[in-house]
């Protein structure tokens, strides 16, 4: 069985929830070596520490200031020794330079952590189904089947309505996670060959 149980974020589900693009998040993880490739089901991925979403909240906030990668590490790493990410609280990069934490970048980093509670109860990823694509925890449900259906019309009162000894906040959860980790690649298309073989009536 492949199941996350640390509290870290994919790439993609980090930048969801810094308010940033993927490649962003990318590029601070790789500048200070802050991401650890770990295999899920069959796929390999890379993730990171919360922490990451509100560094890249807190300076998104700094507007166009620039920053040298060592000082981008310390600041990473003295957001990583508060005990309480509150607004107000005070980061010290060095003698010189000392950043607040704006709400925002604090309320970014709940919901991420919020995120991460509700994805470890309510999601897993086993190498058994479905080649280790995150499933409605005890079922074989697919989080991103739940999302497409609701994305097409369906109700989450229907999967609580034919699935009642599934919580509400499961089926919830799935939906984010799907919108916090988009497929990748194009979708399948029929080449004209292929297309002239179907036939609708049938």
């Amino acid at each position: 069985m492949v199941e996350k149980v640390e509290s870290v974020l994919t790439l993609r589900e980090s930048a969801h929830f810094a308010g940033v693009s993927p490649k962003r998040i990318e590029k601070s993880a790789t500048e200070m070596r802050a991401g650890r490739v770990e295999r899920v089901g069959r796929q390999s991925v890379t993730t990171v520490s919360p922490d990451l979403v509100i560094y890249e909240a807190a300076l998104a906030g700094v507007g166009g200031a620039r920053f040298s990668v060592s000082a981008k590490k310390r600041f990473l790493g003295e957001i990583g020794k508060l005990r309480k990410k509150t607004a107000g609280a005070e980061v010290h990069i060095d003698d010189a330079l000392i950043l607040r934490l704006r709400s925002e970048a604090v309320e970014r980093y709940r919901r991420a952590m919020d995120y991460i509670a509700r994805k470890k109860t309510h999601l897993e990823s086993r190498e058994d189904i479905f080649g280790g694509e995150f499933v409605v925890k005890g079922t074989r449900i697919p989080a991103r089947f739940v999302a497409d259906v609701v994305g097409s019309g369906g109700s989450l009162d229907d999967f609580c309505r034919d699935y009642p000894d599934i919580p509400r906040a499961a089926f919830e959860t799935a939906v984010e996670y799907a919108s916090c980790t988009p497929r990748m690649g194009r979708p399948a298309t029929l080449r004209p060959k292929d297309a002239s073989k179907i036939s609708v009536w049938n």
